[in-house]
This record gives structure tokens, C-alpha cells and sequence, in this order.
């Protein structure tokens, strides 16, 4: 490595050397990046907001929603611990604070770790999405969508960005909104910040439209197909399975989704995002309301002597265990 002819004060590296070592660091971040990717949601996390974001980490913990009561449960390692008098669905975390809706009054508010949790925004909230400086959601009751800039924690008024059609779901990505309307009937999408009309991009009854990276992933349930497809960037649809699903998400190079047919009996699945292989069984047993967080998908399913409880399972690109679920609960 070293030059024995020189001065140890004027020895250098043998520049081959330094450029095997730069391929090594080169492929260390690259493994590290491919595994952090692969541990966390789309940006956003719009399939979570789709599940209705029920679980979340925010600092160094997890925070979910009791499926008995609504309200939110800190998990901090292995042990819950309720926070919220109120209930709650869509955890949202945005800059340093913890967000939700209420689901007594509807209302957007603002979670203290002491004190009485805030009153953010007194509207009716429904699918609220974080993304690049503005919180959205919809407003179902008076069929509009509106568009709220957030400045270090301080929300300004509302503005109504879309008006005339109730919009149940829908996801954000490359400036645009995908969303299904309240008929279920056809996939619609517009550009943000523009005037122009909503363009069609399915006729058929949807749901779910999850979008992420430039394609748009959606349930379509028809007379003729009952599965998830997708458009792909240059435009053309295509099938990724056909088969009945719901509770779509994605990460990494996976789609997840909950399996619906007979055969299945509601366990989660996961197919790759490019369509290729065939489907992979992610869990044993019924799995709802997908959320995947911090390297974990989790889901709710049945108690033997009834009611939900979540549990979770960790995720990567490869070797899924279906015997790794853990519950997790209050404690």
C-alpha cells in the first residue's frame, strides 16, 4: 500500500488502492440504502393514509390506535401506554409534531405529550395528506378538498383547491391528485395548482388509489375483472393480480394488500411492484387496515374470543417468516 521508498512523512496511497476502497464504501451506502428504502413507506406514507394511518412512529416511539376504545397507545419497546382521552384515526406527523383526527368532532388536532392536546383546524378532516410544505385533505359533507400551507407548526386558513365532487380517497405524487369519488365509479386525476378540469383515467368501479414514483396503484371491482392494476409512468394499465383485494400499501419493491379470496381467507399478501413472480403469503391469519412503519407491516386482525387487536411482523425484500407476528397492545 505504501511507497517503501519514501519518507514515512511523504508516503501516499497507490492511487488503485483508493479506488477499491471507494468501490467498497460505494457499495456499503448502497446496501444501506437499499435496506433503509425497503424499510419504510412511499413517500408520505400514502398507504397508511389510505388505511387510515392508525399507526405511526414519530420520535423514538410507535403510536397506534387501540382498536377497543380509539384511542392513541404509545409503544415505547414492548410496552403501550394510552395517551389520548379522545379517539382518534389519521396519525399524521408533520416538522416535530405529533397530529390527528379526532373521531368525536372531526377536527384536526395537535398532540401534547403534557397538557391538553390543540385544536388545530375546526374542519371536518378526512384523508389528510402532508406533502411538500401543505397538509390536504377532504372535506365529504361539503364536497371539496382543501389546501392549508404549514409554516414551523403554524397552519394558515384553508383554501379550497377542488369543489362539486365528494372525493372519499386519494393520494398525491408528481404535483397531481389521483382520487375515487364517493360513487366508487372511475379513477379520476388533476394537476395541483392549475385550473384544469380532472381527466378520467378509469371508468371502472375503484378504490384505493395509491400513488407513488410517477404510477398509480388501484383495486377494481367490476363485473368483468376483481383484482389491483396499474399505470404505469408511460401511461398504459396494466393487471398486477387478479384476484379480490383491499387495504393496499406499498414499500420497497412491494406492493402489500389483503388477500380476499376463498382460498386466501383475508391473509396478507404482497406482489411485486413490477408484476413479476407470483403472489407471497405475508401473514397466517385475517390482516387488516395494512400499516407499515419503521421496518414492521402491521395489521389488525381477530381475537380468539372476539374483538381486534394489532399486531405486527417485520418486512424486507426477502425470506418473509409468517411465523414472526407479535402482538401488541396496551401493557
Amino acid at each position: 500500500m505504501w511507497d517503501a521508498e519514501l519518507p514515512k512523512e511523504k508516503r501516499a496511497f497507490n492511487p488503485i488502492v483508493l479506488l477499491v476502497w471507494g468501490l467498497i464504501i460505494f457499495v456499503i451506502c448502497g446496501i444501506g440504502l437499499g435496506v433503509y428504502k425497503m424499510f419504510i413507506p412511499e413517500k408520505s406514507g400514502m398507504g397508511n393514509v389510505l388505511n387510515y394511518a392508525y399507526v405511526t412512529a414519530f420520535k423514538e416511539d410507535v403510536y397506534f390506535v387501540n382498536p377497543q376504545d380509539e384511542r392513541i397507545v404509545r409503544l415505547r419497546d414492548t410496552k403501550g401506554e394510552v395517551v389520548t382521552e379522545t379517539g382518534a384515526i389519521y396519525l399524521t406527523c408533520i416538522e416535530d409534531n405529533l397530529y390527528y383526527v379526532s373521531t368525536e368532532t372531526g377536527y384536526f388536532m395537535r398532540y401534547r405529550e403534557s397538557g391538553e392536546d390543540e385544536v388545530v383546524l375546526d374542519y371536518g378532516c378526512n384523508n389528510p395528506i402532508y406533502w411538500e410544505g401543505k397538509l390536504y385533505f377532504s372535506s365529504g359533507m361539503e364536497s371539496r378538498v382543501y389546501a392549508v400551507s404549514v409554516t414551523e407548526g403554524v397552519f394558515s386558513d384553508p383554501v379550497c383547491i377542488h369543489e362539486g365532487i365528494q372525493v372519499v380517497s386519494f393520494s398525491i405524487d408528481n404535483g397531481k391528485i389521483y382520487y375515487v369519488p364517493a360513487t366508487g365509479i372511475g379513477l379520476w386525476s388533476w394537476t395541483l395548482d392549475t385550473q384544469e378540469a380532472p381527466k378520467e383515467l378509469s371508468d371502472d368501479f375503484c378504490g384505493q388509489p395509491m400513488a407513488a414514483g410517477g404510477e398509480v396503484y388501484y383495486q377494481v371491482m367490476s363485473d368483468t375483472f376483481t383484482g389491483i392494476r396499474v399505470i404505469r409512468k408511460n401511461g398504459e394499465e396494466e393487471t398486477l393480480i387478479e384476484t379480490p383485494a383491499s387495504c393496499l400499501n406499498m414499500a420497497g419493491g412491494w406492493v402489500y394488500f389483503t388477500n380476499l379470496s376463498e382460498e386466501a381467507g383475508g391473509c396478507v399478501y404482497r406482489v411485486r411492484k413490477s408484476g413479476m413472480g407470483k403472489p407471497e403469503r405475508v401473514t397466517r391469519e385475517l390482516g387488516a387496515d395494512l400499516q407499515i412503519v419503521a421496518g414492521y407491516v402491521y395489521y389488525r386482525t381477530n381475537l380468539p374470543q372476539g374483538g381486534m387487536v394489532w399486531k405486527r411482523m417485520p418486512v424486507g425484500e426477502t425470506n418473509i417468516k409468517t411465523d414472526q407476528a407479535e402482538y401488541i397492545g396496551i401493557q
